[in-house]
């Protein structure tokens, strides 16, 4: 997938974010965006994923050759909502056990539990608590459990904020591993970041820097 930004404006309780803001991402491509704490990287992001919407500007995706031009409300996007994933910068915990946190993502979009899936399940080490209850595992097994859920539903864009926040290094190093391999499928992939040397490791192409508004790099 890719995207085109176009004098993309935004303001967030009087303080202006973004300032005729221009980006091209294109397929298959990794990205960091990286900024200082209330720079605007998830307020960008959540734009990107139809949560929020800009003051004025415009978006356009383009997917397996067709474009289409942001608009709201997101019901009218389905073709692209579904070929995106968002991973939230705060752990969006639901009641139940593990196994259910991970795969209601898919139930909501009506995709099958393929033997991929379970491969991924397998690759972060799972198994061994999937049946716990999400109240019972730690906080950093909490945000794996958060990235699965984002990971496993059919995407062609991910948009993830901070995801080697509070994670151990088996986890961090399993998902560097695991986004490499989907860049190479072609795949289109946007990290946010406060700390660049969590990028380490990451085949990434740009750097992009989010300062005053505007997008360095």
């Amino acid at each position: 997938m890719e995207i085109f930004l176009k004098n993309i404006n935004k303001s967030f309780n009087g303080k202006l974010l973004f300032s005729d803001l221009n980006l091209s991402i294109k397929e298959g491509k990794m990205h960091i965006l990286y900024g200082n704490n209330g720079s605007g990287k998830t307020t960008l992001l959540r734009i990107l994923a139809f949560l929020t919407k800009p003051d004025n500007g415009e978006i356009f995706y383009k997917i397996r050759e067709k474009i289409f031009k942001y608009a709201f409300p997101y019901s009218i996007q389905k073709d692209v909502l579904l070929n995106v994933s968002y991973l939230h910068q705060k752990n969006i915990i639901l009641k139940g056990n593990v196994d259910y946190n991970i795969k209601i993502g898919k139930i909501l979009r009506g995709e099958i539990f393929d033997e991929e899936f379970y491969r991924l399940i397998e690759m972060f080490g799972v198994f061994d608590f999937i049946k716990k209850d999400i109240n019972e595992i730690s906080e950093g097994q909490r945000r794996i459990v958060c990235i699965l859920r984002s990971l496993s539903v059919k995407w062609e864009l991910i948009l993830l904020d901070e995801p080697f926040s509070n994670l151990d290094s088996h986890y961090i190093e399993r998902l560097k591993k695991y986004l490499n391999g989907e860049k190479d499928k072609g795949k289109t992939i946007i990290i946010a970041t406060p700390e660049i040397n969590l990028i380490n490791g990451l085949n990434y192409d740009k750097i992009l820097k989010l300062e005053n508004g505007k997008i360095i790099g």
